[in-house]
């Protein structure tokens, strides 16, 4: 029995991958409309208010989107470069910044329980890994046309699988 319809879309909209704020005041969805493509939205737990967060085009998408745990930013998958790049929303500046450039591309990402460390999945020529690297040593990486041009290729040291550790899925179990 549903006892409560939070957002009732009536232009063919679906929100998908829904993601509940650690501080309980937030729901981010992936936003999917017909003709305008994957965004992202924050919809208010309380009144159901839809807030647009990212662009709403069909160029790229924005999607996966997880919480930090102190429900301040988001951390997501965009392709905008025409790779899946992992991405930070801060909410009270409203900053976009970009976190990697990967050009065989990085998915799912998730913040383990402790709130410092982030895993993804990482794709390779040889396969996919999963890989973890500490929320502190994400940081921007600038977004003019010819710094992303010519990073598409370098290898990024702060997007890289930590080879002498091992973990195990028990160690993330929430």
């Amino acid at each position: 029995k549903i006892t409560q319809t939070l957002v009732q879309a009536t232009d063919f909209r679906q929100f998908q991958h829904l993601r509940w704020s650690p501080n309980g005041q937030w729901l981010v969805a992936e936003n999917y409309l017909p003709g305008d493509g994957v965004s992202l939205v924050l919809i208010n737990t309380e009144t159901g208010q839809l807030q647009q967060i990212t662009e709403a085009t069909t160029l790229y998408s924005d999607k996966q989107p997880v919480w930090h745990p102190d429900s301040q930013s988001l951390y997501f998958v965009s392709t905008r470069n025409g790779f899946s790049e992992l991405y930070r929303y801060t909410l009270e500046s409203h900053q976009l910044e970009c976190l990697s450039h990967l050009y065989t591309g990085l998915e799912m990402p998730f913040i383990v329980p402790d709130g410092k460390n982030l895993l993804y999945t990482l794709h390779q020529a040889k396969g996919t890994s999963v890989s973890q690297i500490a929320l502190e040593a994400l940081t921007p990486l600038s977004t003019t046309q010819e710094e992303v041009k010519d990073s598409l290729f370098e290898k990024k040291e702060n997007l890289t699988p930590f080879p002498d550790q091992t973990y195990s899925i028990q160690d993330y179990q929430v």
